[in-house]
């Protein structure tokens, strides 16, 4: 979970950003199990609800991890 939370912080949201001009560009992880004693490169939101989450601006505030069972 942390190399892939690097990964989409700083090497592809910096990317994205260039290619839509400056935009705020918000990054989530989606995990099948997410351990809070594993160390995290940047701070983020744990989220519930994928939903929620892309249809409420105020929701995305720059990084998010969801856990994803099915």
């Amino acid at each position: 979970m942390p190399e892939a939370g690097w990964q989409l912080n700083d090497l592809y949201r910096p990317v994205v950003r260039v290619e839509h001009d400056g935009m705020p560009v918000s990054c989530l992880e989606i995990c099948r199990s997410y351990d809070p004693a594993m160390p995290f490169p940047v701070p983020f939101d744990l989220i519930q609800s994928l939903e929620k989450w892309t249809s409420d601006r105020k929701e995305r505030n720059g990084f998010a991890v969801l856990e994803w069972r099915m």
